[in-house]
C-alpha cells in the first residue's frame, strides 16, 4: 500500500516559515541607549519628532551605568579649545536640567557642584598645578589652591603626602545609574519609544541611502543617530565609514563607609581617583585598558585600583570593598567626541566618542543633535567635533 499523503494544513505545519517584520516608521532612530542617546531621544521627543531609541542590551559594559559619573568641566580645563567652551555649555546645563528630569520623573539625578580636588603628589605635580590654577584663574573659574595643611583640615580621611592641591569650585558628580534611569524615563514621558534589549541592530539601506534600523523589528525614519558608545563603528561599518572608535575599560572598585569620608572627587594627574557616593560609598578607580570589547572585572585591576587607593587614603582603603564594575569608554584618536552628521550621508548623525566625558557632555551632545536632525541651526558652534575630521586624520 502506497505511502499516505499529508494533508495540506500538516504540510504548512512542518515548513518553518519566517514571518515578515513589521515595520515602524518613526521620524528618527536613534541607536544606543546610553545616557547620550538618552537624552538626545528626550529632546527630540520635547520637540515633537517620532523617535525610537534602540538599546541592544538592558544591562552591558557600556560606559553610563558603570562610570564615577563626575563633571570634569575645570578639571580637564588644560585641553583647552574646542573641549572647554563645549564643557562649559554642558556644564551650564546641569541645573535646569537636574530640575527638569526630578519634575518629570520623579528620579533624582542625585546632581551635586561640591566640587573636584585634584592632589599633587609629588613636587613635579605641585608646580604642573600652579601653572594651571594661574590659567583657571584667567579663564575666570573658581578655583582654590591648597596647601598641605588646609587639605589635612578640610580632607583628614585624605593621604598626609599631599604637595597641595587645586579644588575646582565648580565642578561636581551625578549618580551615573540616576542619570541615564531620568534619562531615558524623561524621553519615554515625551512619547518616545524606548526599545531595550533590541538585539544585533544593523543600519537598513536602500541605494546606498540609510533609511533605518533593522534588530529583532525593523524601524524606517528619515534620519538616523548613532550614539553607540564603543560599538559605533561597528554599527557604521555598512557605510564603509571608520571613525577610529575604539573601547578602553575602566575598572571601578566600591569601598562601603560608615560615614561620608570625602566631601567631593579626588582626583591625580596620572588619572586616579577616589569619588563619594551618597553617605556610604567611595569609588576607586580607574584603569585604562585596551583589551577589545572585554568588560570583565580583573584580579590585576583589583589591585591597581586597591594600590590607588591605599595611596590618596589609606583610610578608604581599609574599608570593605563591596562591589567591582566595569565600563568600555569609547575613545576617538583625537580624544575628542564626533558630533554630526556622516560624510556621504546627510540623515545619518553621530554623537559618540566622548571617552570619559559622556556624563558631563550628554546635555549638549544631546541638544546639537537633537537641533541637527530637526534641520535646525545647533546651540553652540561643534564644527570641531565633526565626524569629517577622521578622512583628514586618515589621509595624513
Amino acid at each position: 500500500m502506497g505511502r499516505a499523503s499529508r494533508s495540506p494544513r500538516s504540510s504548512r505545519r512542518r515548513k518553518n516559515y519566517r514571518r515578515p517584520f513589521a515595520v515602524k516608521k518613526p521620524d528618527v532612530i536613534i541607536i544606543g541607549g546610553g545616557v547620550v542617546g538618552a537624552l538626545s531621544a528626550f529632546s527630540l521627543a520635547k520637540a515633537g519628532a517620532r523617535v525610537t531609541l534602540l538599546e541592544k542590551e538592558s544591562q552591558g559594559p557600556g560606559a553610563s551605568r558603570n562610570s564615577a559619573a563626575m563633571l570634569e568641566a575645570q578639571l580637564d580645563a588644560y585641553r583647552g579649545r574646542p573641549f572647554v567652551p563645549l564643557a562649559k555649555a554642558s556644564h551650564d546645563l546641569f541645573v535646569p536640567l537636574r530640575d527638569e528630569l526630578r519634575e518629570v520623573t520623579g528620579i533624582d539625578i542625585e546632581l551635586e557642584l561640591c566640587g573636584i580636588l585634584q592632589a599633587a603628589l609629588d613636587e613635579k605635580d605641585r608646580e604642573s598645578l600652579k601653572a594651571e590654577m594661574s590659567r583657571h584663574l584667567v579663564e575666570g573659574w573658581s578655583a582654590r589652591w591648597l596647601e598641605p595643611a588646609e587639605i589635612a583640615l578640610e580632607f583628614p580621611a585624605l593621604t598626609h603626602q599631599a604637595f597641595g592641591a587645586i579644588l575646582y569650585e565648580d565642578d561636581g558628580q551625578v549618580s551615573g545609574v540616576k542619570f541615564l534611569e531620568a534619562a531615558r524615563a524623561a524621553a519615554k514621558s515625551a512619547g518616545a519609544e524606548i526599545n531595550v534589549d533590541s538585539g544585533s541592530i544593523r543600519l537598513l539601506l536602500d541605494g546606498g541611502r540609510v533609511v533605518g534600523a533593522e534588530g529583532r523589528s525593523r524601524w524606517k525614519a528619515d534620519a538616523v543617530v548613532v550614539a553607540a558608545g564603543a560599538w559605533t563603528d561597528a554599527v557604521l561599518q555598512p557605510l564603509g565609514v571608520k571613525l577610529g572608535i575604539e573601547p578602553v575599560r575602566g575598572q571601578l572598585l566600591w569601598y562601603q563607609t560608615s560615614e561620608r569620608m570625602l566631601p567631593c572627587p579626588v582626583y591625580t594627574r596620572n588619572g586616579a581617583y577616589l569619588c563619594p557616593k551618597g553617605s556610604d560609598i567611595v569609588l576607586a578607580g580607574t584603569t585604562t585598558e585596551r583589551v577589545g570589547f572585554d568588560g570583565s572585572i580583573t584580579e590585576e585591576g583589583r589591585r591597581s585600583i586597591m594600590a590607588i587607593a591605599a595611596r590618596l587614603s589609606p583610610d578608604v582603603a581599609s574599608k570593605p570593598i563591596v562591589n567591582a564594575t566595569a565600563g568600555l569608554r569609547p575613545c576617538s584618536p583625537d580624544g575628542l567626541p564626533f558630533i554630526g552628521p556622516v560624510v556621504g550621508h546627510d540623515n545619518v548623525f553621530v554623537a559618540a566618542g566622548h571617552h570619559r566625558n559622556g556624563v558631563l557632555l550628554a546635555p549638549i551632545t544631546a541638544e546639537v543633535i537633537a537641533a541637527m536632525a530637526m534641520r535646525l541651526e545647533p546651540p553652540v558652534n561643534v564644527n570641531a567635533f565633526t565626524p569629517a575630521r577622521s578622512l583628514l586624520n586618515a589621509a595624513r
